[in-house]
């Protein structure tokens, strides 16, 4: 696994192409219509600042390819977005999600921003009512809750720097996370399977396994940056399975 300044490198650009071989090969030899990016990155939380992904799109725009851009977890970080960016730009698409950061999952509302033709090509193409009426009252509640955005941000990075900390201790890296969640990667003598077990069976704490993201490395996990109480009861359960298996 690349670390996270590595991570923030590898798909900008050099010499007027895509540094990362894979997305070279997907635009210039495969003929790829589109190419799908998040930012924030999944799972690590890693994030792209707007200029550098601004001239990643440039080369992909030169090469005839769409960019669809993932901003699900953008609003920790809303500087970085791209959603007016997009709405100017004719091979962008950024699709925004409304339930992750306000804690709503069960509303299910998202959107995309892209130029007018295109969201007009889009509107097309999907049922005249996608979401419902208490939905998009929710929703638009939401966002115009500015006051509480800002003190989420505040306290999630208060968190996380303060979980992290905690991890750090016990020898377990985390990488430089711009969301609420932290990709871990535990030492090579941990069976993080056996770990993972440990902490539903024992502490009935479930961590999100990893094992289904292309090309990560073994031997990590996944956990959300929470409460204070819930942040401290996950490092005191972490602290007493790891004592077990060492």
């Amino acid at each position: 696994m690349k670390s996270g300044e590595d991570q923030q490198e590898e798909h900008f650009v050099r010499g007027g192409r895509p540094r990362n071989p894979k997305i070279q090969q997907a635009i210039l030899n495969d003929s790829c219509d589109a190419i799908l990016l998040a930012n924030p990155q999944n799972p690590s939380g890693v994030l792209c600042d707007a200029v550098k992904m601004q001239q990643l799109i440039e080369v992909i725009s030169r090469c005839g390819a769409t960019v669809l851009l993932d901003e699900a977890f953008i609003d920790f970080c809303p500087v970085a977005s791209l959603t007016q960016f997009a709405v100017e730009r004719t091979n962008v698409i950024v699709f925004r999600s409304v339930t992750k950061f306000f804690a709503i999952p069960g509303l299910r509302v998202a959107y995309a921003a892209a130029e007018p033709l295109r969201i007009a090509a889009m509107n097309r193409h999907i049922a005249p009512w996608p979401i419902t009426s208490i939905a998009s009252v929710a929703a638009c509640a939401a966002l115009n809750e500015r006051a509480y955005a800002e003190e989420s941000r505040l306290a999630n990075n208060r968190r996380s720097s303060w979980l992290q900390e905690q991890l750090k201790q016990m020898r377990i890296t985390t990488y430089p996370s711009s969301t609420n969640f932290l990709l871990l990667r535990f030492p090579a003598d941990v069976d993080v399977n056996v770990l993972w077990e440990r902490m539903i069976v024992d502490e009935r704490i479930v961590l999100r396994q990893c094992e289904n993201f292309e090309e990560l490395t073994p031997g990590h996990l996944r956990v959300a940056v929470r409460s204070d109480a819930e942040n401290e009861r996950l490092i005191r359960s972490l602290e007493r399975v790891l004592y077990f298996l060492m």
